[in-house]
């Protein structure tokens, strides 16, 4: 769902980048950069 609505944020802000991060638990996580072309 946050990478779904990541470029929908891009649009509505005018940015040019985003970064989503999610904890997965267990000192394990993940890291998303996108960018709008």
């Amino acid at each position: 769902m946050l990478l779904g609505t990541a470029p929908d944020e891009l649009e509505r802000n005018g940015m040019a980048t985003v970064l989503v991060t999610m904890s997965i638990g267990g000192a394990q996580g993940i890291a998303t950069i996108r960018e709008r072309t």
